[in-house]
């Protein structure tokens, strides 16, 4: 995907400019190409983008919520034992 927004509003054009060619649409009309384009641009800058091995961070979020549920630990104690947990992997998986 382009970075700036220029660039994705002009890869957003042509997709248009594409779709219209051949009756196609994915917005209600009548909807220009420029509203379409600030559409698809506020929708990418509020994408997030997730890392791609999240499952140690959930298993570790995981196995210290097991002691939030069973009583053992506060809600404080767990977060604050997941966090060094994570910031561990992080800086040994780095």
């Amino acid at each position: 995907m382009p970075v700036h927004r220029e660039a994705f509003t002009a890869m957003a054009k042509t997709t248009i400019d594409e779709e219209a060619k051949y009756g196609l649409s994915i917005y209600p009309h009548p909807l220009t190409w420029e509203e379409a384009a600030e559409l698809e641009t506020s929708f990418m800058e509020d994408t997030r983008f997730f890392p791609i091995h999240v499952q140690p961070f959930i298993d570790i979020i995981k196995a210290e919520a097991a002691d939030y549920f069973s009583g053992t630990k506060d809600i404080d104690q767990i977060r604050e034992v997941a966090k060094n947990r994570i910031q561990l992997y992080l800086s040994e998986n780095h």
